[in-house]
């Protein structure tokens, strides 16, 4: 399935592993309830090499982005093999420059992160 989407907001969070720090990005989706509250899933998203999205991304950041739709399946820790979906990015324009200082606080957008 393509995906185009202007304005999406990107969400980061930084992961300490064995090789050092790595970024996780996820886009949310949302849908407005009767009585004002919202539903909303958080989708991974991957950025192609040639995607052209900044090594590190804002946290927050907007970007109009076009790609699809793919599965990603993995095995948990118990053992069990998960699939989900995520998004594919092809190409991705942000509103600031990729050289840019990236500066950012967790503090405000932390808890509102789900992964």
């Amino acid at each position: 399935m393509d995906i185009k989407q202007k304005k999406c907001k990107i969400w980061r969070k930084d992961v300490e592993g064995r090789n050092g720090t790595f970024h996780r990005y996820s886009v949310s989706i949302s849908s407005k309830n009767e009585d004002g509250s919202y539903d909303t899933v958080y989708l991974p998203v991957k950025f192609a090499k040639k995607a052209g999205a900044p090594e590190k991304i804002k946290n927050g950041a907007e970007c109009d982005l076009e790609g699809f739709l793919s599965v990603d399946a993995y095995t948990d820790r118990e053992g069990n093999r998960v699939k989900a979906l995520q998004i594919i990015a092809m190409k991705a324009a942000f509103d600031y420059d990729a050289d840019e200082e990236v500066e950012d606080s967790f503090e405000e957008a932390e808890d509102d992160i789900p992964f």
